[in-house]
Order: C-alpha cells, then sequence, then structure tokens
C-alpha cells in the first residue's frame, strides 16, 4: 500500500507552478518563513553564503489536514488538498524530518540545501512532478496533473502580457500631436 503524505495549497500558490514541477520554497533565516524550523536555522547557519535551504511541508494523514484545513483563514482564495507518494519526495532528493511548528508526528518536514543562481531564488531545482500527486474534489481523489492543466488553462495572464497588451492598444489610439491643440 502506497503510504501518502498531505498538504494544502491556495490556488494562488499552484499557479506559480511554471514547469509541471513541484518546488520548494526558499527558507530564509529570520522571515516569516523561518517559524520555527530549529533544524533549518541550524543548517541555514552552517552553509556557505552561496548555498541556499528549500523546505516543503506534507502532513502525515488525512484526518490531520483536514483539521488543519478548518483553522487556515491565511490563504486567500480558495485551498485544495493534496496528496503524493512519501518516498516520491524522498526519490527527488529531499531529506527528512518533522515539522516542528507541529506535534511530533503530525507533519514532516522536507527540505533540501542546493547552490544558489537565478534559476532557484525563490523555488527550489529540486521538485517532484505533478504526475505524482492527486487533488481531492467532491471527497474524492484525482490527477492532479489533469486538473493542473485546466487550472492553467483559465490562468490570467502574466502582468507583463497584460501590460504589453494595454500598450499596444494605447499605441494604436494615440492621435498625433497636432490634433491635441
Amino acid at each position: 500500500m502506497t503510504a501518502y503524505v498531505y498538504r494544502v495549497d491556495s490556488r494562488a500558490g499552484l499557479e506559480k507552478i511554471f514547469d509541471n514541477i513541484f518546488r520548494a520554497r526558499r527558507w530564509v533565516s529570520g522571515t516569516n518563513y523561518s517559524f520555527p524550523h530549529k533544524l533549518l536555522k541550524r543548517i541555514h547557519s552552517n552553509l556557505p553564503s552561496y548555498k541556499g535551504v528549500y523546505r516543503i511541508c506534507f502532513f502525515t494523514a488525512e484526518t490531520k489536514v483536514e483539521q488543519i484545513i478548518r483553522s487556515y483563514h491565511h490563504l486567500p482564495g480558495v485551498s485544495y488538498l493534496l496528496r503524493c507518494p512519501k518516498d516520491q519526495i524522498l526519490a527527488s532528493g529531499f531529506k527528512e524530518s518533522w515539522d516542528d511548528g507541529f506535534s511530533k508526528g503530525d507533519a514532516y518536514l522536507f527540505w533540501v540545501s542546493e547552490t544558489l543562481s537565478s534559476a532557484n531564488v525563490e523555488f527550489s531545482s529540486h521538485g517532484i512532478a505533478l504526475d505524482h500527486f492527486q487533488i481531492r474534489i467532491d471527497g474524492r481523489w484525482h490527477s492532479f496533473q489533469n486538473y493542473f492543466v485546466q487550472m492553467v488553462a483559465v490562468r490570467e495572464p502574466p502582468f507583463s502580457k497584460i501590460l504589453s497588451k494595454n500598450l499596444a492598444l494605447a499605441a494604436m489610439q494615440k492621435k498625433p500631436w497636432w490634433q491635441f491643440w
């Protein structure tokens, strides 16, 4: 039987996925992301300045994450329940520990250390393919990959595309300078 781990994600968070890989967020000591993660504090303090630490948190049981969903008020918009086989996370290069922000045994903290580059400023280079994830919709588990394809199809275009479209529209509507006089 497959051992799954579970997490809650907002739609806004999931829309940050750009290449069908679920990546860990960079953990920076001294920011809001630092609570409490004593292990990450220790690892981070021993890393050279050119390395970063990235982490993903998962709950050990569906019942645990359901309790958390009821108490999460800080996630903007719609929240989704995802699950992934634990062995896929470990096979993707992440190390495992308990998340000390919860009671021991309630949540895992998976983390990885990487050399910093322009490609991994916010999210890790390591990641888990989306086809390993499932999403719960109406009480049933479905392929997250299929759902994600639908989600990005209706996603708002990036700000730069909206801006360039608006600038092009403005340029078409621009009057010659002499028509303003």
